[in-house]
């Protein structure tokens, strides 16, 4: 796998896998788009090469770790509860304690078998296809009026502004 970083908030990952010979080139490539932001999103894009069907099983793992306090102690040792479900079609990782209850949400624009530790696509790419997904990891804080994403408290951009959005990941959705 080769990287190519874009800007410092934005990469992008290249994968074609190897045949096992070097006189054969892969069927099949794997291009990743990250970008960083009000959390993040990334683009999973496959092109099938060959000359014949390709049946795909893509496993997405997904986890939070919530690793430290707004105080810099660790989480897992202050008694706060952590939990993670599946809620309309995202997986959500949560902690709370005293108050502070932080939830991350991680989604997708393709139909997908959501579980608590990741996503699973089944996908046919005929020959010459490309397929893409759209990966969405939004944090929340839950409070009594309701969820509030992370970008619309009042300070949660204070210190340095935040990146623009990529016009590549912009557009429905469609890498350019």
């Amino acid at each position: 796998m080769s990287t190519d970083d874009l800007r410092y908030f934005e990469t992008q990952f290249f994968l074609n896998p190897a045949t096992g010979s070097v006189d054969v080139d892969g069927k099949l490539s794997v291009v990743r788009l990250r970008e960083v932001s009000d959390g993040f999103r990334e683009m999973v894009m496959m092109s099938n090469r060959g000359t014949k069907l390709l049946e795909l099983c893509i496993q997405v793992q997904a986890d939070a770790d919530f690793a430290r306090s707004p105080d810099g102690r660790e989480l897992s040792t202050d008694g706060g509860a952590r939990y993670r479900r599946v809620d309309n079609e995202a997986i959500v990782f949560g902690y709370e304690r005293n108050g502070f209850h932080p939830e991350t949400t991680v989604s997708a624009n393709r139909p997908a078998l959501l579980e608590c530790d990741g996503l699973t696509f089944t996908v046919r790419l005929e020959p010459r296809e490309d397929w893409s997904a759209e990966l969405r990891v939004e944090p929340v804080i839950v409070r009594s009026e309701g969820r509030i994403p992370l970008a619309a408290l009042p300070d949660a951009h204070s210190v340095g502004g935040r990146p623009e959005a990529s016009p590549s990941l912009d557009d429905e959705g469609e890498a350019s």
